[in-house]
């Protein structure tokens, strides 16, 4: 069976503006697909769209907040009229130990990465019922595989992704819909520089003496742009073929040590 062939198909992707996000919708875009790039900043959302150039529809959206999915699909509704392939990649992490986190640190890690996908994949569902296919990527995270310290509600929400999309698959299947946990590893992002610098060295040292960052492999990093071609290869997967759960890493050994330092010398840097 022959891959599933991109060109015109509408395509959301999630947390569009930079990292794996950016990547992935610069891949699709690249196969001729009419990419819907949703993003809360709008500055960088439009700068990124305009480095895609065609293909690009940047749309400013807090996914976290249900009224604006709905505003978004609603004018994809008027420009597109179909929804094929939902990515989402949006996703942020707290970096606390469960007895600092604020009630704030708790509602923002679950409404981005787990009510915010459930918000998108919602309105997304009835517009791929009326085409009578369609593919929807849910990203999760190593973290649910080598739980951290200090990463507690990332790991918790991520978990939660993957059952969200367990369950999605079976009511979604008989409507030709697939649903896809991505769990990506470590990768070369931006993805942890809202961190303070001395809370990440906290973190990365109890994690490194632990055995945990060695365990995971998370010091060693792969290529965003990797990942996308992950993402495109399961959304472009023949009809009749379903990737329940895929496993993107960086392949080697890396270096704990190093992570350390490079940790320790941006703490130095910010005190």
């Amino acid at each position: 069976m022959a891959p599933k062939d991109l060109k015109g198909k509408t395509v959301i992707v999630t947390g569009a503006s930079k990292g794996i996000g950016f990547s992935t919708a610069k891949a699709f875009a690249a196969r001729g697909a009419n990419v819907v790039m949703l993003a809360r900043g709008k500055d960088r959302l439009m700068a990124a769209a305009a480095e895609i150039g065609a293909g690009a529809n940047p749309i400013v959206c807090d996914i976290s907040n249900p009224d604006d999915v709905r505003a978004a699909f609603a004018e994809i509704d008027k420009k597109f009229g179909r929804v094929d392939v939902l990515a989402n990649v949006c996703g942020m992490a707290i970096l606390r130990k469960i007895d600092e986190l604020s009630d704030q640190d708790i509602l923002d890690s679950f409404a981005t990465n787990l009510f915010g996908m459930i918000y998108t994949t919602r309105e997304a569902i009835p517009r791929m019922k009326a085409v009578g296919s369609g593919d929807i990527i849910n990203f999760s995270s190593e973290s649910t595989l080598f739980p951290y310290p200090f990463l507690g509600m990332y790991a918790t929400s991520k978990a939660a992704v993957e059952m969200f999309s367990l369950c999605s698959t079976k009511e979604l299947r008989q409507h030709g819909i697939r649903v896809t946990s991505l769990i990506c590893g470590a990768t070369a992002t931006e993805f942890a520089t809202s961190w303070d610098p001395n809370e990440a060295l906290r973190f990365i040292t109890e994690a490194a003496a632990s055995g945990e960052l060695a365990q995971s492999g998370a010091d060693k990093q792969q290529d965003p742009d990797d990942v996308a071609d992950v993402v495109v290869y399961i959304a472009t997967r023949p009809e009749g073929q379903i990737l329940n759960v895929v496993h993107s890493r960086a392949y080697g050994v890396g270096d704990t040590s190093k992570s350390v330092e490079q940790h320790r010398l941006a703490a130095e840097q910010h005190s």
